[in-house]
């Protein structure tokens, strides 16, 4: 009993910081794309602010770098082969302006894929805290449910759980990890030169998620789909859990330290 309570009641204490962690990451996340949707939205108003003083009602169109002024006797503007030594400065401003837009617009896209793979380990989270928890009550009680209960305890309140949340981890973290990378192709991300530490930190959830979720497959197989599967669990959970939480632990240093 001793050692079931040592081991069930830091995976339940450890599944809530978990949950508490990626709460803050979400936060984080969300923090950063409204920024960048505040900053879009001000650049917008300063490109129609700026075009409005440019070009005020009734006048003609702006003249371009390649553009010549002449008269053809109406008083038009005429396209001349002839390049004229001036720069407009409201072009270049147009120009750096869509420029700017096409870069934050890019940006939001991929901060919004963050925060939709942060949302998604957090919400895998609280189905790690159920797969823990119940461990730690059954661990408390004088005496252990009737087999038939038993089973069906572990089944639905353990092991779909967590098969559940290690689907949502691999998921959200290969989101994070692509949203760091700036490529939703894994031959890219895998063969990326130079990544950030943020890159390796994504990488290493990931791979801690993979992990996971392969400890919770191969140690606690679905009954329900497949009621004969024998593994040894050393295997499942060395595999899974001992080798994905070193992943989970380095890349949290890596993520401290950037």
């Amino acid at each position: 009993m001793r050692s079931r309570l040592l081991v069930a009641y830091p995976y339940a204490f450890g599944s809530i910081l978990y949950t508490w962690g990626m709460h803050c990451s979400v936060v984080a996340s969300a923090e950063v794309l409204r920024k960048i949707e505040v900053e879009q939205g001000r650049l917008s108003r300063s490109s129609a602010s700026g075009a409005a003083r440019a070009m005020p009602p009734g006048a003609p169109r702006r003249r371009r770098a390649t553009d010549h002024v002449g008269s053809n006797g109406a008083g038009l503007l005429y396209k001349s082969a002839v390049t004229p030594p001036f720069v407009d400065s409201c072009a270049v401003e147009e120009v750096s302006s869509e420029v700017l837009k096409s870069s934050l617009s890019s940006e939001h896209a991929w901060a919004t894929l963050d925060l939709s793979g942060n949302l998604g380990v957090w919400l895998g989270t609280f189905l790690y805290n159920m797969s823990c928890i119940t461990p730690a009550i059954l661990a408390t009680l004088s005496a252990p449910p009737p087999p038939c209960t038993l089973a069906a305890v572990l089944r639905w309140a353990v092991t779909v759980p967590n098969i559940v949340a290690g689907c949502l981890f691999v998921s959200g973290s290969y989101c994070t990890w692509a949203a760091a990378g700036r490529s939703g192709s894994l031959l890219q991300l895998v063969q990326r030169r130079a990544p950030s530490g943020g890159f390796w930190a994504c990488l290493l959830y990931f791979m801690g998620s993979v992990g996971f979720l392969t400890g919770s497959i191969l140690s606690q197989p679905l009954f329900v789909l497949a009621p004969s599967v024998l593994i040894d669990e050393w295997f499942g959970m060395f595999v899974g859990y001992v080798l994905g939480s070193l992943c989970f632990l380095s890349g949290s240093f890596i993520g401290l330290s950037c």
